[in-house]
């Protein structure tokens, strides 16, 4: 279940965005409706196998969503910096490469080889407005990540099946001192992969039901 939340909080506005796939193998789909909840975890948790079949489909989905999901968090950070979660460092690169060359955005990137003085840098940036965005690696982003001052706006651009990575994530943002209400978009693509790992995460964090925007 998810830990209660600290007092005084403004409302947490959760959407789910459901976005358009096409071009895809249909092999994924079969894939994924053969396996068992304990597979997907076991298949997306293996560390350092990026080539088993449903990390493949994962990522496919995933970049897949790039463009159309670039357009979004672009025009959602004229109203503030917004925070982008992401597990695989491609799909990184792919939204960094999308939003600078596309839409003119100045996003920073945070991921496990971030130095420490680059990491208070793009704090600093980001808590002053200075900057569009970041598209975090969301293991990455701990608990030091204090992102409230400036951003109100969280997307999960690449689901995952753990709740608790999911929360920690958009708890940068938030959290005491916030003071505005913060939307929280989760992004899947209307592809089997992403929804079996959405439903997946939500039955992990003990909520069954969601409504589809």
């Amino acid at each position: 279940m998810r830990r209660l939340e600290a007092p005084d909080l403004p409302p947490l506005r959760e959407r789910v965005m459901s976005m358009p796939i096409t071009g895809l193998s249909p092999k994924w789909g079969k894939l994924i409706s053969k396996m068992t909840h304990e597979q997907v975890i076991m298949m997306l948790s293996a560390d350092g196998d990026d080539d088993n079949d449903l990390q493949k489909a994962w990522q496919a989905v995933s970049l897949a969503k790039v463009k159309t999901l670039s357009e979004y968090i672009a025009d959602s950070s004229l109203n503030g910096p917004v925070l982008v979660g992401v597990w695989n460092s491609n799909v990184r690169e792919a939204y960094l490469e999308e939003l600078k060359e596309r839409h003119d955005k100045v996003f920073r990137t945070v991921h496990g080889g971030t130095s420490r003085a680059a990491r208070d840098k793009i704090k600093d940036e980001f808590n002053a407005g200075s900057i569009d965005g970041i598209v975090g690696q969301m293991a990455a982003m701990g608990v030091s990540w204090n992102l409230q001052k400036s951003s109100s706006h969280v997307v999960i651009a690449q689901t995952h099946y753990s709740p608790g990575v999911i929360e920690q994530f958009y708890k940068r943002v938030f959290r005491y001192g916030q003071k505005n209400p913060v939307q929280l978009d989760h992004a899947l693509g209307d592809h089997p992969v992403d929804l079996a790992i959405y439903k997946l995460m939500r039955q992990k964090e003990g909520s069954a039901e969601k409504v589809l925007d």
